[in-house]
This record gives structure tokens, sequence and C-alpha cells, in this order.
């Protein structure tokens, strides 16, 4: 019955299992996405049939998709670890909130922040979501959280940002003036070959003519700064709080390694049907993270923010989005078939 149940629910979804996919793996995905299609269509659970949107309250929404996905994993008690692991295991509501997040960034469902409700345009959740519709489309398959059709196809604007104009943009913004932080700082080398960030901190300014430093002002917490040098004299200037945490800093690093020659490097194993991908840190800038996450699958489980696998289609769209980040792709291919 669970893999009647399964072939189902991946059959209304259009999602396949991939070549040298685990059993596991597959359901883990399956599950995920069926789980965000419901999500989308919980707000109808208010509609009047009258008005354009239909809402919920947050509470609700989480709490019937708890509903939901513990009634799904009753029949694949087998993958229940990949939605509750040990990160996500400390939140019970976890996998939900992962799921919301995207939903939202991604346009599916939107938050009345006046009201504290999550809404969605009534028409808009009907269409998208195969998997409660009688006729399916068959051209009609799920990327991740995603919905992807010939009418409604994911095409990224390449010219997003481009992170040299940005930077540039940035400097010519910053008001520098003399630096009387007279505390014990770490600079930013972009000329240190790493695979994170991690280690790229040191004791010394680099010798580039704009860098970034930064203070400890806690445990694992820093104020960051643009340095430059003029006339023998130290100039700073503060990048505040909210260009730190839209990941936009990610952005500057990953410029000024590109400029030295130095790029990121994101690996990429490329299989007939799909495409795997690895990389070192958790977070790019947004919104390229939030769309690299709601095309794909975690791999590992619902909280891996670092290995993520695609559909092959969907790869040259992947591939301009980390690319436009100036990341290299190291990229391997497969050609192994069933």
């Amino acid at each position: 019955m669970n893999n009647t149940l399964l072939s189902k629910i991946a059959q209304d979804l259009n999602i396949i299992q991939f070549i040298e996919e685990t059993q596991n793996l597959y359901t883990s995905r399956v599950i995920y996405s069926a789980l965000a299609a419901w999500m989308k269509v919980i707000p109808l659970d208010g509609y009047d049939g009258n008005n354009l949107t239909s809402s919920v309250t947050k509470k609700y929404h989480t709490e019937r998709s708890k509903e939901v996905l513990d009634e799904i994993l009753c029949f694949f008690p087998e993958v229940r670890c990949w939605f509750y692991d040990a990160e996500s295991s400390q939140d019970n509501n976890f996998p939900l909130h992962s799921i919301q997040e995207l939903l939202v960034v991604s346009n599916e469902l939107f938050i009345d922040d006046m009201s504290n409700r999550i809404c969605a345009v009534a028409q808009t959740v009907k269409r998208n979501s195969v998997i409660l519709a009688d006729n399916i489309d068959i051209s009609e398959h799920y990327n991740g959280v995603c919905c992807l059709s010939p009418k409604r196809p994911f095409v990224y604007d390449n010219k997003f940002i481009d992170s040299s104009e940005f930077f540039n943009n940035l400097i010519e913004c910053m008001p520098f003036s003399a630096d009387n932080w007279n505390v014990e700082k770490e600079y930013f080398d972009p000329s240190i070959r790493t695979t994170t960030f991690y280690k790229s901190w040191v004791d010394k300014p680099p010798k580039q003519k704009y860098y970034i430093s930064r203070i400890e002002t806690g445990i694992k917490q820093y104020r960051y700064f643009v340095e430059t040098q003029k006339n023998g004299k130290c100039l700073s200037s503060k990048l505040n709080d909210f260009f730190v945490e839209s990941g936009n800093l990610k952005r500057v690093l990953l410029y000024l390694r590109s400029v030295e020659n130095n790029p990121l490097v994101i690996k990429a194993f490329c299989y007939k049907d799909h495409v795997k991908v690895n990389r070192n840190i958790t977070s790019l800038p947004y919104p390229e993270e939030y769309m690299l996450r709601f095309l794909g699958w975690p791999i590992h489980s619902i909280s891996d923010r670092l290995n993520y696998v695609y559909n092959k289609e969907v790869w040259s769209q992947i591939r301009r989005i980390i690319e436009n980040l100036m990341i290299d792709i190291d990229e391997v291919n497969y050609e192994r078939s069933v």
C-alpha cells in the first residue's frame, strides 16, 4: 500500500526517481514536495468564494501543516529522521517553518503583517496545487517546493545583481572617516585559498585598495567595516546590520575573491537526469540563496544547507545563478544509466 501511495503522489507531482537514487531519498523528496503542495492550499480553508485572496492564521497554518506531515510519516516512518534530524528535532515545527519561508519568498504565499495571517491568491493556489487536481497536466512537475510548467517556467534574470557594479556603488556611497577604533581587528584576505570564508580572516590588512575588517562584539558576533588607506591613514565606514544579515556582505566577499583570481568553488555532480550540488558555506546572498533552495531538494535532511539535488532541466538556470555570484563550478559529468 505504501509503495502504491508513494507512486500516486509522485505521479501527481510528476516526480521521478533519479538514476542511482536511494529509495529513502526519493521518498523524502516526494513527501517534501507534496507537503509544500498541501501547505499552499491550506489558506483555502478560509476561502469564502468571493474574495481574491484567502487566509488563515500563522498558528493554524503551522498546526494544519504538521497534521499533514505527521499523517504522511505514519505511512513512511523510515524517512522521519530526514524531516526530524539532530538539528530540526529541537523544534517540532522546523520542517514546516522551513517550507513556509520558501513559499513566502517564492510568492506562492504571502504574510499579512497587519493581521499576522498567511494568505494566498485563491485562483493561483488552485492552479498550482497539482496534487489535488482531478485532471493532472503531465507537463507540470515539481522541483523542490516549486511547481513548474511550460506556462509557468522558471527564468532567472541574469541582470539581477552585477557584483562589480554593486561593489563600486557601495564604495561610492560609504561615508569614510578616520578610523578611531582602538581595538583588535580581523581583516578579510581574499587571496587565501580556502573552501569557505572561515580561515580567510587574518590579523593584518590585505594589500587591496578597499578591504573588509571586523570587530568581535560577542561570541560569533561581529561589526563589519569597509576600510581603505589614504595618505598613510586608515579610513573606515561601518556596514549596517541589514546589509550583513541580508547576505550582501558575502556578495562583497565573493567579489573580492574573484578579483584576486581566487573564486569560491562549488562542486556539481551531473548525471543524465539530475545534478547534485555540494558547497561549503551554509548560505549565499539573497535572493539567490532562496532561488537555489526552492528549486531543489536538500539531500541528507530537510536542514541540510550544503547539499542539494536538482532536475537536470533546471541546471542551466542554477548554473547561471551561481556563476553570477562570481563563484566557480567544479563540474563532474557522469554518463551512468540504469
